[in-house]
This record gives structure tokens, sequence and C-alpha cells, in this order.
């Protein structure tokens, strides 16, 4: 068996583009996996804006004293309801 030159540029060449092609697939999972990572952060972020523009469009339209009233009282009852919530769950 005679092996010339080109046959062992072929084989490395075949060798180098097997793990190329190994590589090149790990590397798009792991993009593909960062994009819907991403995809999610955008979608959370785009609520949390919207929170932020309700609660200035509130605080705007309504006063300030009447929007920091309006929050006071909202704390004051989610904390009189969680309370209790917590002693119908200790009985």
């Amino acid at each position: 068996m005679n092996i010339d030159s080109y046959d062992i540029l072929v084989i490395i060449l075949s060798v180098t583009l097997a793990i190329f092609l190994v590589m090149a697939i790990i590397f798009m999972n792991y993009a593909i996996r960062a994009a819907k990572d991403v995809s999610e952060m955008t979608k959370k972020a785009g609520s949390v804006v919207n929170s932020i523009e309700a609660v200035g469009r509130a605080a705007t339209s309504s006063g300030p004293a009447a929007f920091i009233s309006g929050i006071i009282a909202s704390v004051v009852e989610q904390s009189i309801n969680g309370g209790e919530k917590g002693k119908e769950d200790g009985q």
C-alpha cells in the first residue's frame, strides 16, 4: 500500500472537518439556549417597564398626595389581610 502526501492531506482535512462540525453543533446548541434565555429576560423586563409606567401614570394623574395615600392604604390593607390569613393557618 502506497500512501502519498495527497492521501495524508485528505485524512488530516477530514479529521479537522469532523472536529469542526461537532464543535459547531455544540456551539449552536448553547447559542439557541442563550437566545431563549434572553427572550425570557426581555419579556420580564417589558412587564417591569409596564408596571413602572402604570405607577408613573397614576402618580401624575391623581396628584402626589392621593398617590401616596393610595399606596399606604394598599400596604395597610395587604398587611391586615396577610395577618388574618396567618392566624387562620396557625389554628
